[in-house]
């Protein structure tokens, strides 16, 4: 049993659940950046270890391992896993992975502030404490009262120990320090396990404090290393991987009591966290195939342009060797500037699916092949472009590789061999191009070649957050798996371009399966609307009624109210030489500012620092997007007004101190640097985020065929329930009541309709014009006390037989729940129940009443009770 499994034993989901994460989290933790589910649920199990009904089984253990996907986003879960600890006396930090770019980019997550992906907010407020995190070289000399990180390569670590240099950390350091050490990419260090040596990880109290209680032999190895520190040390060790061997049953056997949390690549797809990966196999030469790619990744940035998303694609091309990724570049630039519209006319001639659409959007947009030329040549112009090796690495050029997303880095193009690997995350890299035609097999089986393609492949499948044009789509998942005919589609698909190989594609394949970044079946089902019900009154005149989400009530935000609630507002952004702190000052005397020591200051203003680089500031958060702020300000009609208008952010006085004495004084890239800080206190003061949207209680009416259509499915048939993706084993071609032509979903769902099945002649006895209409994403109802979305699986619709003029109209919404959803989505079935009495319909057509109503959670284990209360609601006959 996995400590993961122990904890989900004595404790049980119900109280797991209700662990509340740390109310400094809002303001310790970026805002930019929201817990997903799966972070919170590991956090509390984190939380579930201190838990007075567990701690007496966690035995000692202070060694932990969180297998979690690539993506799933396991820094921010460290970033809070380092604010918990400090609240229990944890200051110091030993960080440590295997490369060096991760390193770098570890740096920037934990230290940079103002960058894009920096985890902590500006000042970290714990309660009413300030704390700072400050990199350290070794632990002799450390603030107290601060994070203090050293960070290392596991060779770098274990060359300054056993061959001790001046400044270095040495074995003494660490004797009974009260220490995190923290293992990112930690299957690197597990070589003696995988060959079955014994290790020993000492165990005592989780207590207020933690002696070591015993002594590790002296070994050569990272690992022995490793664990003589924690040995040494009072410490907690947590590792992080997406690819812990665990089939190795040694390594299972070591972290069986250790493996605190673990979350899937699988399940990070099927929860939608993923691009769909697309392999586009085709006869082209390298040249062609890359400018196949290029037209491919034109019309996904138009695709985002559309929809007002500063999103730019970018294009991985990989070589197999250094002389080829040099002559593939220099060819490339020069391929462009002579490119001529026959070129890209034989692409078009030979194009399928997404590549075709990309020429008919063209066409469409009246972009001709002259036009599309030359905004290539423009958006892949030679600084656009970088080329890294290995041979020609610099910092930086890991810089540029670290900020792919950030609005002021403009690489379209990234030209290497295999030099991106682990540690580097990107989420707006949408083509793989793969400029060699081998294979690296043993009898069908993917070899390491192979393999190393697949994890790249899965790298570049994380999702880029967007916000869709459509109310309530989620922005950091799929949106469009339930409508794969959306253009939008295309944006959701990361697309790898390979020559025409079928054995090497279906060995890819394997390796994709095996690491979960695709399923192993899936398969694209139609759903249509029956052409008899199309002829109904419900499809040709009928309403459904929805409530929508709205500021709450008694929100005063800024906008008109700008100067009455922050007259006079200074924010002062200090820019030291690298380093960033901030205060945000409520002062009506924005010139009453005080500094210390040699530091000089000077005021300016969003304006003064330019549209442009404000704009690209108020890209870094999603709670500044367009669709935010005119909810907030109907009259607001783009981005320039929020940042020129005067009731604005001309409002906002950027006091900024530091070396520099004026505005001219400071690069561009420090500019952005006070925009993005300034506005980063900003947010949290203007209270712009999701608690401050409600649910209506009124409920409007939209014409039924404008909301439910025909609709094309994805499914993967992967997942535990084996009735997904099948036939219900039900003729629906007789059963009118039942709107569309198939039903595919889960065992929970078709248990569902088969029960309405059962009841329909009994309904059919007091109510006609029965329909039971799945709901395919097609309509959402907002939850009244935070406008959260959902999307209930089925709406019951039917009329009343009555000896009176009057139509009286039911709407009913239904949701089928498994057992293993049924407390995590409780809130949805007491909002439905809730409708009854809540939801109010004050539209009215003569002779013709609505009512809208909702039904308890559906559970096929649990029919009986929602038997009774569907009946007593609907005053059935209650002999059937």
């Amino acid at each position: 049993m996995t400590l993961h499994q122990e904890i989900k034993e004595e404790l049980g989901n119900r109280t797991i659940e209700r662990l509340p994460l740390p109310d400094y989290f809002a303001t310790a933790l970026t805002p930019t950046l929201q817990l997903r589910p799966y972070q919170e649920d590991c956090l509390r199990y984190f939380m579930a270890l201190w838990h007075e009904d567990f701690r007496q089984r966690l035995r000692g253990r202070r060694h932990f391992l969180f297998h979690m996907a690539t993506g799933s986003g396991k820094t921010l879960i460290m970033a809070g896993l380092l604010l918990m600890l400090y609240e229990r006396g944890y200051r110091n930090v030993l960080f440590f992975v295997d490369q060096k770019p991760i390193i770098a980019k570890s740096k920037i997550n934990f230290l940079a502030e103002g960058a894009s992906k920096h985890l902590f907010n500006t000042p970290i407020q714990m309660g009413e404490r300030q704390i700072h995190i400050r990199e350290v070289q070794n632990f002799q000399s450390v603030d107290p009262d601060s994070i203090n990180i050293c960070f290392s390569t596991l060779a770098q670590l274990h060359s300054d120990l056993n061959t001790p240099k001046e400044n270095a950390p040495t074995y003494e350091d660490f004797e009974g320090l009260k220490l995190v050490m923290i293992a990112d990419e930690a299957h690197h260090i597990n070589a003696d396990t995988k060959r079955g040596a014994k290790t020993r990880i000492p165990t005592v109290s989780l207590g207020p404090t933690m002696p070591s209680d015993a002594e590790t032999e002296e070994s050569t190895s990272w690992e022995k290393t490793v664990e003589r520190i924690h040995g040494s040390s009072d410490s907690i060790l947590l590792e992080f991987t997406a690819t812990m061997p665990l089939d190795n049953e040694y390594v299972r056997e070591k972290y069986q009591d250790k493996l605190l949390y673990e979350y899937t690549l699988r399940t990070f797809r099927e929860d939608g966290y993923s691009k769909d990966i697309e392999v586009v196999q085709r006869d082209l030469s390298e040249m062609d195939r890359i400018l196949q790619a290029l037209v491919l990744s034109q019309y996904k940035r138009k695709l985002f342009d559309s929809i007002r998303q500063p999103i730019k694609p970018v294009v991985f091309l990989k070589s197999k060797t250094k002389k080829a990724n040099r002559e593939i570049y220099e060819q490339f630039i020069e391929t462009l500037d002579k490119l001529r519209p026959t070129q890209l006319e034989e692409i078009r001639r030979g194009a399928k699916g997404d590549v075709a659409s990309a020429f008919a959007y063209f066409d469409q947009q009246g972009i001709t092949l002259e036009n599309l030329i030359g905004e290539l040549r423009e958006d892949f112009s030679p600084e656009k472009l970088i080329l890294i090796d290995g041979s020609n690495d610099s910092e930086e050029k890991q810089r540029l590789l670290n900020t792919l997303e950030d609005s002021d880095n403009e690489i379209r193009a990234v030209f290497a061999v295999d030099m991106l690997k682990e540690g580097w995350d990107v989420l707006n890299l949408y083509d793989i191009v793969r400029l060699y035609d081998t294979r690296d097999h043993n009898k069908g089986v993917p070899g390491k070649t192979t393999v190393s393609e697949a994890q790249l492949i899965g790298r570049g499948a994380r999702y880029m957050p967007f916000a869709a044009p459509e109310e309530g789509l989620p922005r950091g998942q799929r949106k469009y798996d339930s409508d794969i005919a959306n253009p939008l589609r295309i944006v959701e698909k990361l697309h790898y371009h390979s020559a025409h190989n079928p054995r090497y594609i279906q060995e890819l394949k394997v390796a994709l399966i095996e690491s979960g970044i695709i399923a192993s079946q899936e398969k694209e089902v139609p759903v249509r609307l029956k052409a008899e019900f199309k002829e109904s009154d419900l499809y040709r005149n009928g309403l459904v009624f929805k409530n929508a989400r709205r500021v709450r009530s008694g929100n005063h935000l800024f906008g008109d109210n700008l100067t009455k609630a922050i007259p006079s507002r200074v924010i002062t952004v200090t820019r030291y030489t690298g380093a960033m702190q901030s205060q945000l000052i409520l002062a009506e005397d924005p010139t009453g500012v005080s500094h210390k020591g040699g530091e000089q200051s000077f005021q300016t203003s969003f304006r003064e620092l330019g549209y442009g680089v404000t704009r690209s500031a108020l890209y870094h958060f999603a709670e500044y997007s367009f669709d935010i702020l005119r909810r907030i300000y109907p009259e607001l009609t783009s981005l320039r007004d929020f940042i020129e208008q005067a009731n604005y952010l001309p409002q906002v006085t950027i006091c900024v101190v530091g070396n520099a004495s004026a505005l001219s004084a400071l690069s561009q890239q420090d500019k952005l640097m006070v925009a993005i800080d300034a506005l980063k206190q900003l947010a949290p003061v203007l209270n712009l985020d999701e608690e401050e949207y409600e649910g209506s209680k009124e409920f409007k009416p939209i014409a039924f065929k404008e909301v439910f259509k025909d609709h094309d499915l994805k499914i993967s048939l992967d997942g535990g329930d084996k009735e997904l993706g099948k036939p219900i084993d039900l003729d629906l071609s007789v059963r009118p009541w039942h709107v569309y032509d198939s039903c595919i979903g889960t065992s929970e769902e078709k248990a569902l309709v088969k029960y309405i099945d059962s009841i329909y002649p009994t309904l059919a006895e007091q109510y006609e014009d029965i329909y039971l209409v799945r709901n395919e994403r097609d309509l959402k109802l907002y939850k009244f006390e935070t406008g959260q979305a959902f999307e209930p699986d089925y709406l019951l619709f039917m009329k009343r037989k009555s000896g009176t003029d009057k139509e009286c109209i039911y709407q009913i919404f239904i949701e089928p729940k498994g057992d293993h959803l049924l407390l995590k989505d409780k809130w949805k079935g007491t909002m439905l129940e809730r409708l009854h009495d809540v939801a109010e319909v004050t539209f009215s057509q003569r002779g013709r009443e609505y009512v809208v109503w909702g039904m308890p959670l559906y559970n096929k284990g649990n029919e009986g009770a929602f038997d009774k209360t569907i009946k007593e609601t609907l005053e059935l006959n209650p002999k059937v």
